[in-house]
């Protein structure tokens, strides 16, 4: 998206600002602007269409400027598609992801995608102990920081099961991954998390290999993944993918090495 039309920069603007009298939603392309945002008082827009990578200091800006509960729509530059250092960047600053949109090229038009369901996030997960909606989002109970839909997805539920922060759609790796061939190689996830891009695969046929550092979101993941396999090929559960454990792997005795690998006494 090197260039942006007028009309889809205003359609984007009315996803994110309510109409007269609020202020009105703002605009920065951060290749071409100045990105100045010292002439907005705190907490006075409803809206922020950003395109490109902000910076620490400008994405501490835009949270400044933006009213409790005001979206940011951050568009990915043309050198980074997937826009994630944006999105890890906006996130470690206090905003919570919520929804993707993505471009299609054919057809021409929007793919709107909305957050993964409550419903979605926790199938397979009812024998998981849970966290308070409070718990889940790393905030104190009964504060008002838990009435601020900054806070995140599930703030006020009383047991949430998948207490992931970014948990994707289904239905957005699915299409990711449409088009991908099935017969070179697996699908390799290195950042697991709860365990998504793993069931996508099991609708799509690809073969799949997930790590994840967190033991947490581990069995999540696992759980998620054995239940959507049940689901896919009704009821039997074959060979599941393979998901990794970042533990660190046992290291065998030194002077074993030799039988391990076969190395012997050869010269």
């Amino acid at each position: 998206m090197s260039t942006m039309p007028q009309e889809m920069i205003d359609y984007l603007l009315t996803m994110i600002s309510p109409p007269d009298p609020f202020p009105k939603a703002l605009f920065l392309d951060l290749d071409s602007t100045d990105c100045d945002t010292s002439v907005w008082g705190n907490e006075s827009l409803t809206g922020m269409l950003i395109k490109g990578v902000p910076t620490e200091a400008q994405i501490q800006e835009f949270y400044r400027v933006l009213r409790p509960g005001a979206h940011l729509l951050l568009v990915a530059p043309d050198n980074e598609p997937t826009g994630h250092t944006g999105a890890c960047a906006v996130e470690n600053a206090g905003f919570d992801i919520r929804d993707s949109i993505l471009w299609i090229d054919e057809p021409k038009g929007f793919h709107y995608v909305g957050k993964a369901a409550r419903s979605e996030r926790e199938a397979g997960l009812d024998h998981l102990p849970g966290r308070t909606g409070a718990e889940a989002c790393d905030r104190e109970e009964d504060t008002a920081g838990l009435d601020n839909p900054r806070a995140g997805a599930g703030r006020t539920a009383s047991l949430v099961k998948n207490f992931h922060p970014t948990v994707k759609a289904l239905d957005l790796m699915r299409m990711l991954l449409k088009d991908v061939p099935t017969d070179q190689g697996p699908v390799l996830d290195p950042f697991l998390g709860s365990g998504t891009t793993g069931i996508a695969c099991l609708f799509t046929g690809h073969d799949f290999i997930g790590f994840e550092r967190e033991e947490e979101y581990l069995e999540i993941a696992d759980a998620r993944i054995r239940h959507w396999e049940r689901e896919v090929r009704g009821g039997v559960v074959g060979d599941s993918p393979e998901i990794i454990s970042d533990k660190p792997m046992p290291k065998p005795p030194a002077e074993s090495l030799d039988d391990i690998f076969g190395w012997g006494d050869a010269d």
